[in-house]
């Protein structure tokens, strides 16, 4: 067994490692500064809050109420060729049982 000298003499060498390798990474951990712009990474959002921006925003919203105004005729349109057929369909069982 190691006497108490040589386990204090450890000791210190394994916490001079370990603050000597805390102190590497943080010095050689850089500026911060981004290695490339950031605008060649990620999309950059638009503050423009003029009267064009607006207007482009409002007519983006009407295109789209529009768009569902029209799935909604679509669907309407569809339902009530489906009843047709339904009723056609019955009128020819209704002669058909005559």
């Amino acid at each position: 067994m190691m006497n108490r000298k040589t386990l204090i003499a450890v000791g210190l060498v394994v916490a001079a490692l370990i603050v000597g390798g805390l102190a590497f990474i943080w010095i050689s951990g850089g500026s911060g500064e981004p290695s490339a712009p950031i605008s060649d990474r990620a999309p950059q959002l638009s503050l423009d809050t003029t009267e064009e921006a607006t207007a482009e925003a409002t007519e983006a919203v009407e295109a789209t109420e529009a768009a569902a105004e029209a799935t909604e005729a679509v669907e309407a349109t569809e339902a009530a060729a489906e009843a047709t057929e339904a009723v056609e369909a019955t009128e020819a069982a209704a002669e058909a049982t005559e």
